[in-house]
């Protein structure tokens, strides 16, 4: 999976969580420094949503959005689903794992 986020401690923190509970992700500030196409979930802030995502391989794409009505409009674009830009990392993987299908880690809190 590949998150793209370009605030640095943003996606430090949320790579982090991701990996604690046991998700391979890689990230990125922005396209340009993408090493590998995602061939299953792209997490992307709203400005870089794109449904070109689809085009390169990515099964699903989860948009943060810093408002309800950027959610709405990506979703309406193609986006799978949305997550407010200031989402905590355990919700952002708890609805990682729904959507991959993937049960929570023993032990691991989804609050």
């Amino acid at each position: 999976m590949l998150l793209l986020e370009s605030d640095s401690e943003k996606r430090v923190v949320l790579i982090d969580a991701l990996r604690k509970a046991g998700l391979p992700v890689s990230g990125a500030s922005s396209i340009a420094e993408i090493e590998r196409w995602p061939d299953d979930l792209v997490i992307t802030d709203a400005r870089c949503f794109t449904q070109w995502w689809k085009t390169v391989g990515a099964r699903f794409i989860v948009v943060l959005a810093s408002t309800p009505e950027e959610g709405a409009e990506a979703c309406a674009r193609g986006a799978t689903l949305w997550l407010p830009r200031e989402c905590s990392p355990e919700w952002l993987v708890s609805v990682v794992r729904s959507v991959l299908n993937e049960p929570p880690n023993s032990g691991e809190s989804l609050h």
